[in-house]
């Protein structure tokens, strides 16, 4: 059974200057279990505790009625 779905995309990061990064979006599937949601909004708790050098960074958390999405910085070579 699949929980998630990863989209690969890119954000802005200012408005000044549009330096396009690439993310990763993470979307729980509709369809997901009450545990699975619970375990993907704890997923983005602690990443938005972790600041390090050497650990990817979380952008943003979609909350809407109808999905969950997390947008994480894609880790291209």
């Amino acid at each position: 059974m699949v929980f998630f779905t990863v989209f690969i995309g890119h954000i802005c990061i200012s408005h000044v200057y549009c330096a396009q990064l690439p993310v990763a979006v993470k979307c729980l599937a509709n369809d997901t279990l009450k545990t699975q949601m619970a375990k993907f909004l704890l997923e983005a708790a602690n990443m938005c505790s972790v600041d390090h050098a050497h650990i990817i960074q979380l952008y943003g958390v979609v909350l809407r009625s109808d999905s969950l999405m997390l947008v994480i910085l894609f880790g291209v070579k």
